[in-house]
């Protein structure tokens, strides 16, 4: 179990994330990559130690999909609030290559596991969603409409 003290410091912590991402319009493409920038600079030191998310933080985006799980596992009844700007703001930054430096085959294992724990896709049809969302970019269009992250 995650000791009061650490989850106290999380939620803290993300809440101040959170209010700072609500406040933004995120009307580009640019506006959603440059919250990378603040994120790095905010201090987490003990969220690997809890391990919410069997996965490490490996770069800024692996670090803010475990941020949100983090706060969904802690709070989930602040989370349905910001979904929508979160789910877009990952994808987004998923989808960017130079932003995530593992990859496509990285793109589509941190989608699958947004689509399980978020329960984006029914399971069996997570796969193949998944993968032909990122063959072309009218999948990927597909794929916004499927996450309900898009009109």
């Amino acid at each position: 179990m995650v000791s009061n003290i650490i989850r106290d410091d999380l939620v803290c912590q993300i809440e101040t994330i959170i209010e700072e991402i609500h406040k933004e319009s995120f009307q580009t493409d640019d506006d959603l990559l440059g919250w990378l920038d603040f994120y790095k600079e905010v201090d987490l030191p003990s969220i690997e130690n809890v391990q919410l998310l069997n996965i490490g933080i490996f770069n800024g985006l692996s670090g803010i999909l475990i941020l949100f799980c983090a706060y969904y596992k802690i709070n989930p009844n602040k989370y349905t609030f910001f979904r929508k700007k979160l789910l877009k703001t990952i994808y987004l930054l998923m989808l960017d290559e130079k932003e995530f430096t593992h990859g496509y085959a990285g793109n589509i294992s941190y989608l699958y596991a947004i689509s399980l724990y978020f329960n984006v896709f029914k399971d069996e049809e997570s796969d193949l969603a998944i993968k032909n969302a990122l063959n072309c970019d009218y999948k990927k269009l597909f794929l916004y409409k499927r996450l309900d992250i898009i009109d």
